[in-house]
């Protein structure tokens, strides 16, 4: 009878062991301690943000296509945002589009993100915020 907890024991933590390893875990990119809001000062982004962060989130600027740390990313999880943390796709949604950036199917939330209509370049293209 001992053994049969004992083995029924260890098959519990096993499967609590995996569901955790699986679970995906938000967590904000949190620097330093600077409350983040509307009044969020750009010397204070300066100091949350890495450089090239600020420059893509503050500057609308962009990494270099296939250059960016996240292109390759498989593992289980969420993807949130740099600046306050706000999930906005579940790993599930990435896929390869061969463009060099990250590329998602869909947002977690529809209000997640705001797409733009860019015609810098003299095409139509769109641009997702």
């Amino acid at each position: 009878m001992k053994n049969y907890f004992l083995g029924a024991g260890i098959i519990i933590v096993i499967v609590i062991v995996v569901v955790l390893y699986k679970t995906p875990i938000v967590k904000p990119a949190q620097k330093n301690t600077i409350v983040r809001s509307a009044k969020t000062t750009n010397a204070e982004w300066k100091q949350i943000l890495s450089p090239l962060e600020y420059h893509i989130l503050r500057e609308s600027g962009t990494e270099i296509p296939f250059t960016g740390a996240l292109l390759h990313e498989k593992r289980k999880g969420t993807y949130v945002t740099a600046d306050c943390g706000d999930p906005v796709f579940f790993s599930e949604q990435k896929y390869d589009s061969k463009t060099g950036w990250p590329s998602f199917w869909a947002p977690i939330k529809s209000d997640s993100v705001v797409i733009k209509e860019d015609t810098s370049l003299c095409i139509k293209r769109f641009e997702v915020l």
